[in-house]
Parts: C-alpha cells; structure tokens; sequence
C-alpha cells in the first residue's frame, strides 16, 4: 500500500508541475501578444502625428484685450487655450474674429478647419449668425503682416455664408509658407438688437489641422 501511495503521489506531483509550466507558457504569450498590440498602437498614432498638426486658434483682442467687436478694433491674437467659442452679447453690426495659424504649410497638404458641436445656450442665435472664412499667406517667420505679392491674400469664400448651414471648411496651399485662417462671425444685418438679445451659443470644438492627405 505505501508504494502504491507513493506512485500516486509521484503522478499527482508531476501533474502539477506539468500544469504550472502550461500556465506559465499561456501567460507569457498572452503578455506578448499585448506587447505587440501596443507596439502596434503606438506605431499608429505616430504615423497619424507625422502626416498631420493641429494648429493653435486665436482671438482678435483690442487693447483691452477683449475680443474685439469690429475687425478695426484688433490690435493683436491671443491664443485660445480650450478651443471653445462662445457666441453672447452679440448685436448687429459687430464682428467676431478669429484665426488659425500654420507655420510652416507645404505645397499641396490640406488645412481643414471644423467647427464642431455648435449649439445654441439661449434663444435660437445660431440661425442669425453669420460665417466668413478667408485664408492669407503671410510675410516671413514672424509678423502678422500679409504678402505683398501679386496675390497676397487667397480669400476662398466669396460670400458670407450661415453658421447654420456650413461647419467644415478646406484649403488646399498653392505653395510652401506661412499660412492663417481668419474666420469672423457676425449678426445678420438685417436683425434688430431686440431679435437677437439675451441670446447666446457655443461652438464647443474647434479643429484646425493640417495634413498630407
């Protein structure tokens, strides 16, 4: 009887054994699959860095540093840190200003600027607004001032449009350098200050970005 115990207990431990090398063997591969997911992942996102770049937005400040209610008013861009605008105070006449900047733009990549989920706060004011884009290839590293060549200014819309109809524009840049995206938003002037008053909407994204494709 005690060899057959013996036997028993030989088997039992080599069993175990046999198991605990098993489960060591799945664990390694189950962490070398993740492994080379992540690597994977990773390869990805830096691809997608590489071929596009979100640019910085800004607002067109007075000397107060307030935004500016006329495009006369700007006297300098302040950045944005959020990439929220929001829409209030509005009233007929007055403009809104803001801008995009890319610094160093090649030839044929394309700027996209995407406004996105727009909404209204109070009342209905996002059927009164109205949108300009324009795009303008400026002088040198630095300066906000813009070419004075043949055509210094690529304005790509003709006509205001409704920030209720259009939230996705592109451009593509006819030549290397230093490019912006100025886009205004205004009260239909064809409202009175009681028919906007009190309201206000958020654009709670806004994307600008620059890529290869």
């Amino acid at each position: 009887m005690a060899k057959g115990g013996n036997k028993n207990a030989t088997k039992s431990f080599v069993m175990l054994i046999v198991t605990g090398v098993v489960l060591v063997a799945v664990t390694l591969c189950w962490f070398a699959i993740m492994d080379r997911s992540s690597v994977e992942e990773i390869k990805r996102v830096d691809v997608k860095n590489e071929s596009s770049t979100f640019a910085n937005i800004y607002y067109g400040a007075d000397k107060n540093d307030k935004i500016a209610i006329r495009t006369e008013d700007i006297v300098k861009y302040e950045m944005i840190s959020d990439r929220e605008i929001v829409l209030e105070n509005m009233f007929p006449g007055a403009e809104y200003t803001y801008m995009a900047e890319f610094k160093n733009a090649e030839k044929g990549y394309k700027i996209t600027l995407d406004l996105n989920k727009i909404a209204n706060v109070q009342g209905n004011l996002i059927s009164s607004v109205k949108l300009n884009r324009r795009v303008s290839l400026m002088s040198g590293d630095s300066g906000d001032k813009e070419t004075t060549s043949a055509e210094p200014s690529y304005k790509v819309q003709a006509d205001e449009i409704f920030l209720s109809d259009e939230n996705t524009f592109t451009y593509t840049v006819p030549n290397n350098g230093r490019y912006r995206v100025y886009f205004s938003f205004k009260i239909d002037e064809n409202k009175t200050i009681n028919d906007v008053a009190n309201m206000s909407a958020m654009i709670e994204n806004v994307d600008a970005v620059i890529s290869n494709s």
